[in-house]
Protein backbone atom coordinates (compact mmCIF):
# COMPACT_ATOMS: atom_id res chain seq x y z
CA UNK A 1 0.00 0.00 0.00
CA UNK A 2 1.26 3.64 -0.80
CA UNK A 3 1.21 6.82 1.08
CA UNK A 4 0.42 10.10 -0.33
CA UNK A 5 1.29 13.71 1.03
CA UNK A 6 -0.11 16.94 -0.48
CA UNK A 7 -0.92 20.42 0.64
CA UNK A 8 -4.08 22.01 0.50
CA UNK A 9 -3.77 24.84 -1.98
CA UNK A 10 -7.12 25.98 -2.45
CA UNK A 11 -10.74 27.01 -0.35
CA UNK A 12 -13.67 24.60 -0.46
CA UNK A 13 -15.43 23.85 -3.55
CA UNK A 14 -18.58 22.62 -4.31
CA UNK A 15 -19.42 21.12 -7.77
CA UNK A 16 -22.64 19.86 -7.96
CA UNK A 17 -22.55 18.17 -11.04
CA UNK A 18 -19.78 15.64 -9.81
CA UNK A 19 -20.21 12.11 -8.75
CA UNK A 20 -22.09 11.22 -5.48
CA UNK A 21 -18.44 11.44 -3.08
CA UNK A 22 -16.62 13.81 -5.04
CA UNK A 23 -18.73 17.08 -4.50
CA UNK A 24 -16.80 18.95 -1.71
CA UNK A 25 -13.65 19.43 -2.59
CA UNK A 26 -10.49 21.68 -1.88
CA UNK A 27 -7.45 21.68 -4.64
CA UNK A 28 -4.20 19.67 -3.55
CA UNK A 29 -0.62 20.11 -3.82
CA UNK A 30 0.33 16.79 -4.33
CA UNK A 31 4.35 16.50 -2.87
CA UNK A 32 4.61 12.73 -3.17
CA UNK A 33 1.77 9.67 -3.96
CA UNK A 34 4.23 6.56 -3.83
CA UNK A 35 5.83 6.19 -0.18
CA UNK A 36 5.89 2.98 0.53
CA UNK A 37 3.83 1.95 3.77
CA UNK A 38 6.72 0.43 5.44
CA UNK A 39 8.78 3.37 5.29
CA UNK A 40 6.41 5.21 7.72
CA UNK A 41 7.04 3.91 11.27
CA UNK A 42 3.60 2.60 12.92
CA UNK A 43 2.70 5.17 15.35
CA UNK A 44 2.68 7.75 12.91
CA UNK A 45 1.08 5.47 10.27
CA UNK A 46 -2.22 4.51 13.00
CA UNK A 47 -2.10 8.92 13.31
CA UNK A 48 -2.69 8.60 9.64
CA UNK A 49 -5.82 5.78 10.47
CA UNK A 50 -8.47 8.47 10.00
CA UNK A 51 -11.69 8.60 8.52
CA UNK A 52 -11.63 12.09 7.48
CA UNK A 53 -9.89 12.65 4.35
CA UNK A 54 -8.85 16.28 5.40
CA UNK A 55 -6.89 16.29 9.02
CA UNK A 56 -4.28 17.66 11.26
CA UNK A 57 -1.56 15.22 12.06
CA UNK A 58 -0.60 16.86 15.17
CA UNK A 59 0.94 14.82 17.37
CA UNK A 60 4.31 13.00 18.19
CA UNK A 61 5.98 15.26 15.71
CA UNK A 62 4.35 14.14 12.91
CA UNK A 63 4.71 17.49 11.12
CA UNK A 64 8.24 17.28 10.82
CA UNK A 65 8.09 13.47 10.32
CA UNK A 66 5.80 14.06 7.39
CA UNK A 67 7.70 16.64 5.82
CA UNK A 68 10.98 14.16 5.88
CA UNK A 69 9.45 11.86 4.24
CA UNK A 70 7.96 14.41 1.33
CA UNK A 71 11.31 15.20 1.08
CA UNK A 72 12.52 10.84 0.55
CA UNK A 73 13.94 10.98 3.90
CA UNK A 74 13.15 8.22 6.42
CA UNK A 75 10.59 8.93 9.12
CA UNK A 76 13.19 9.84 11.65
CA UNK A 77 10.55 8.65 14.26
CA UNK A 78 8.72 10.11 17.71
CA UNK A 79 10.85 12.69 18.95
CA UNK A 80 10.21 11.51 22.53
CA UNK A 81 11.70 7.70 21.63
CA UNK A 82 13.97 6.08 23.72
CA UNK A 83 16.37 4.19 21.66
CA UNK A 84 14.79 0.51 22.86
CA UNK A 85 11.26 1.85 21.86
CA UNK A 86 12.47 3.23 18.28
CA UNK A 87 13.89 -0.64 17.79
CA UNK A 88 10.65 -1.89 18.66
CA UNK A 89 8.68 -2.93 15.22
CA UNK A 90 5.51 -4.41 16.96
CA UNK A 91 3.73 -4.72 20.09
CA UNK A 92 5.99 -5.94 22.97
CA UNK A 93 5.26 -8.94 24.44
CA UNK A 94 5.16 -9.67 28.61
CA UNK A 95 5.61 -12.71 30.33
Amino acid sequence: MLVAIGRVVGGYEYHPAAADGMRHVRRVEWLVTDIDQQAVQSDLLDSMGSLLTVFELSRFGAAERVAALAEGKPDPGRPDADGFAATLTEPAKLY
